[in-house]
Parts: structure tokens; sequence; C-alpha cells
């Protein structure tokens, strides 16, 4: 759910993560929840991944960037960790 809230929120529109949303939809299916209560978790879902995002925006653009450049894995952790001794990470 969190890379189709990234693409939405990096370029305004979402052609991936149809993997994903099939992955909870399974899971969701699996706990026997009504249709309704499938999509409310969903949506629910995609709520909270694209608030984590905006609450740490600084470390998500400086990761961003990193991985722009083609930089190493490393650099682009460090990067992201950069950015949350600048601004802390929130989660809720």
């Amino acid at each position: 759910m969190a890379g189709g809230a990234a693409e939405q929120a990096a370029f305004g529109d979402v052609e991936g993560g149809v993997d994903d949303v099939g992955k909870v939809r399974s899971l969701l299916r699996q706990l026997q929840l009504s249709r309704p209560q499938c999509e409310l978790k969903e949506r629910s879902a995609a709520l909270q991944a694209k608030q984590v995002l905006e609450r740490n925006a600084e470390a998500y653009g400086a990761l961003r960037t990193a991985m722009a450049e083609r930089q190493p894995l490393e650099v682009c952790i460090q990067a992201a960790v950069q950015a949350n001794l600048e601004q802390p990470l929130t989660l809720s």
C-alpha cells in the first residue's frame, strides 16, 4: 500500500501496486470480512500509508533524490536517516 501511496505522491497517478492491493484483499478475505468491511480496510491502509509519507516528507524526498541519482542502497538509506536526524520520523 505504501508503494501506491508513494507513486501517487510523486507522480499524481498510480500504475503499480496491483500486487499489494491483491495481497491485502486476499488477507482480508481470509479474515472473512464482508465486502464493505474489506473496502473500508483497504481505504484505511492506503490513507495511513499516505499520511506516513506526508509526515515524513523530508526523509521521503531525500530517499527519492538518492534513488533518482541511482545511488547505492547504503547511500539511499543514509540520505533518509540524515533527513530524519533533521526532522524525526513520525509514524502516528
